[in-house]
């Protein structure tokens, strides 16, 4: 179990950089971008967006996408 939190949690740091680099990203593609599960991106998201790290840009549009804090 504890295998699987390690891997979550390096993951973040590629999601975050990802998103840094591509503002106004979706879930579903960064994931496919980073060639990840869009549940593993979106897990990872939830994390850094708890964390302060990136924040929601808008609900008006119609998927939600996201950028650093």
């Amino acid at each position: 179990m504890e295998d699987l939190l390690q891997q979550d949690l390096r993951r973040d740091p590629r999601v975050l950089a990802y998103v840094a680099a591509h503002p106004k990203v979706s879930l579903a593609r960064a994931a496919g971008d980073l060639d990840l599960l869009p549940q593993k991106v979106e897990a990872s998201v939830a994390r850094l967006v708890a964390a302060g790290l990136l924040m929601h840009t808008g609900e008006e549009e119609p998927v939600r996408t996201y950028t650093c804090a």
